[in-house]
């Protein structure tokens, strides 16, 4: 059946990306996001949204009686998913499930009870020694937002104007795992090496900026016995991540992600698999149960994993260093009515005003390991700003 006869509403802070895996699973996105970007435009209807996120369920409620889905940072707005789970059916965790993963006291009590490494957390009442052992983080966190080390220092502490709490530092190489869970079982479908608060993109010091997959920095087993007993800890379903600090001692959970994460696409393009509809399969078994379906979902994931890709693929965020006026990205709007691997999306249009340390469009690569994916992003991200943003946009 052609895209055109099953619509999806994808909602989040940005929707290209689930857009794109939309497209490419046979699905016809309508979006309503916070940036309303240029090539998001091109490929799906979108719904305008003057106040983010309260004002999105307002903003959907043209939209046609289809399914819905969220990406970041919806989850943390459990009222908002409820309000919208009221209209249409979610493909997804409700709110009753976020309520309880999104709460970081939560969430480390239960991996403490199943045995699994955690990080100690403290609430907003008790702080630490600032001794740099500590990250200061917001409850309701997004992107690295506003995340800092609680250290020693004059004058106002940032952070705490807002809800707010205190998680152990570990360093090491941050990554992420992407999940799918399924009725009894849950599937490790990638590692992902998560690049943060990059310079050279001027990124904020841990503001989340790219994803290069695969990545081996931990060990699969353990990234999927902690994915699937907290699946089932929390009765998560279809696709969610989980970021960890990997370090000599092992892989550390810093936060669970119950949604299409940021890390999907570049999982998906790995693969050459259909990502995007295993969710919508997923979700549809935990309430239609068919142990026959079970089979062949779990079937094509492990083909699909037989056969990924061996090269790396990377995706980057570059950041405003300034504020600017946009250049003209016309020429990277898609080609084909399904995008492929793109070279540069989330397009802002033209003239389009943006603060400085804000996203203003994202790179991709593909190259023959992790490094020169990297070293390719980084590259690629520099040309764009000396073509579109450059010293004269400022």
């Amino acid at each position: 059946m052609g895209h055109e006869s099953n619509p999806i509403l994808i909602v989040g802070a940005s929707t290209r990306a689930a857009a794109y895996s939309a497209l490419r699973a046979g699905c016809r996105p309508i979006c309503c996001d916070r940036f309303a970007d240029a090539d998001l435009g091109a490929i799906a209807r979108v719904l305008p949204c003057e106040d983010y996120p309260h004002g999105l369920p307002q903003s959907c409620r043209d939209a046609a009686a289809c399914t819905w889905m969220y990406t970041g940072a919806l989850e943390n707005h459990p009222a908002i998913v409820d309000q919208l789970s009221t209209q249409r059916t979610l493909w997804g965790c409700g709110a009753s499930t976020l309520e309880r993963v999104r709460n970081p006291w939560k969430l480390a009590a239960a991996l403490e009870r199943l045995d699994l490494p955690h990080l100690r957390v403290l609430p907003a009442g008790r702080l630490p020694v600032p001794d740099g052992n500590w990250m200061l983080k917001p409850v309701n966190s997004g992107g690295g937002r506003a995340i800092c080390v609680w250290r020693e220092s004059p004058g106002p502490r940032p952070g705490l104007e807002e809800p707010h709490y205190f998680q152990e530092r570990r360093q090491g190489v941050p990554i992420s795992g992407v999940y799918l869970a399924l009725p009894g079982q849950t599937w490790l479908l990638g590692q992902t090496r998560q690049l943060v608060g990059e310079a050279d993109v001027a990124a904020p010091e841990f503001a989340w900026c790219g994803t290069i997959a695969p990545c081996t920095a931990a060990n699969d087993q353990l990234l999927e016995q902690l994915g699937d007993r907290l699946a089932m800890e929390f009765g998560l379903r279809g696709l969610f991540g989980i970021d960890f600090i990997v370090d000599e001692t092992g892989a550390w959970p810093t936060e669970l992600n119950p949604r299409y994460t940021a890390a999907v696409e570049i999982v998906e393009h790995l693969l050459r698999a259909p990502v995007f509809d295993w969710n919508r399969r997923a979700c549809h078994l935990f309430s239609e149960p068919d142990r026959g379906e079970l089979t062949r979902l779990a079937d094509e994931i492990a083909v699909a994993q037989s056969q990924r890709r061996q090269t790396a693929l990377g995706k980057l965020v570059l950041y405003a260093d300034c504020d600017l006026i946009t250049g003209d990205l016309s020429q990277f709007l898609p080609k084909a009515a399904i995008p492929g691997f793109p070279e540069c999306t989330d397009l802002p249009r033209q003239g389009q005003r943006i603060s400085r340390g804000e996203p203003v469009c994202t790179v991709f690569a593909a190259t023959a390991d992790e490094p020169s994916c990297r070293l390719e992003l980084l590259c690629r991200a520099a040309c764009v700003r000396r073509q579109y943003f450059g010293p004269a946009a400022c």
